[in-house]
């Protein structure tokens, strides 16, 4: 609940059969039926965790709104991430609690409403107009060409 609060979309998966899941990279991760797989998405960036361990799976963009059944196909098209997620999962200690499997690649991209590419550490504002995260060293370049909160992103 602390996660979906934020912003996070998280979607729980109890499987009835062993299933094949596609990874990025074409690896396949093997699931185990009755065994929790539970898919997180972050802005644009989809999770997996499967046994405590966490996965880059290969997610169309035709099948996100499947796989996150639970929610509106608008939120699961809006790919913002909240200052609140991102200070979240900053401060929080949930990736703690996770062992990264070596041979599967992990996203660490920004968002990709953000419009230069940043590191962990770096600090974003939001834009007041836009409600949009952008990198400290762009936002005014951004908030020079802005027009707003589109009537879409109102709805």
């Amino acid at each position: 609940e602390a996660l979906k609060s934020k912003g996070i979309l998280v979607q729980i998966y109890n499987y009835k059969s062993n299933k094949d899941l596609p990874l990025k990279d074409g690896k396949t991760l093997k699931t185990k039926k009755r065994v929790p797989v539970v898919f997180y998405k972050v802005g644009p960036c989809i999770y997996l965790v499967y046994e405590g361990r966490i996965y880059d799976p290969d997610v169309k963009e035709e099948h996100k709104e499947r796989l996150f059944k639970e929610y509106s196909p608008q939120r699961v098209r809006d790919n913002k991430i909240s200052p609140a997620a991102i200070d979240f999962l900053r401060t929080s200690e949930v990736g703690a609690n996770f062992d990264l499997d070596p041979d599967v690649s992990i996203v660490n991209d920004t968002p990709q409403n953000i419009r230069s590419k940043g590191t962990v550490g770096d600090s974003y504002e939001e834009c007041p107009l836009c409600n949009e995260l952008f990198l400290l060293s762009v936002i005014q370049e951004h908030a020079s060409d802005c027009t707003g909160v589109s009537e879409a992103d109102q709805n």
